[in-house]
């Protein structure tokens, strides 16, 4: 009976961890340019972030606004495992599905008044590390953007 009621809870906790996994987050967005704050879990980077271990460079505007956007569009639509869920103006939001365990990351950018940057911001739904998955997906956009550009 024990093993019964332990098994039952994995199940509903594994579940749950898949429910979180498939949903979208509801605090996502930008507010005047200004991505969320990132997790204390090391699964996240960001443009914005204070903390040296999660900072990643901003995107630079190459050409207009309007032109950098498009440019950054092409890349990500053009990704294989990335689809793109909203675009705005001066926002957008993406999900990453790993290959093998179909992992999702959303992935954020936002464009803050005055600034020729595109920010950046790529977190793990789940889980306490991501190994540098946010990290090296970004890395791998941002040189696909720059090349764009030559």
């Amino acid at each position: 009976m024990k093993w019964q009621v332990g098994v039952t809870l994995a199940g509903i906790l594994v579940t749950g961890g898949m429910m979180k996994m498939w949903s979208q987050p509801r605090d996502l967005g930008a507010e005047n340019g200004n991505l969320r704050e990132l997790p204390m879990t090391p699964n996240a980077v960001s443009s914005q972030s204070d903390k040296e271990a999660a900072y990643i460079e901003p995107l630079p505007f190459i050409g207009s606004e309007g032109e950098s956007v498009a440019r950054l569009l092409k890349v990500l639509e053009s990704t294989e495992s990335i689809e793109v869920i909203t675009h705005e103006p001066r926002y957008i939001h993406a999900v990453a599905t790993t290959k093998l365990m179909k992992f999702k990351d959303d992935l954020e950018f936002a464009i803050r008044e005055g600034e020729e940057v595109i920010h950046v911001r790529s977190g793990a739904r789940i889980g306490i590390s991501d190994n540098g998955v946010n990290r090296k997906r970004y890395e791998t956009i941002r040189s696909a953007y720059m090349e764009a550009s030559k």
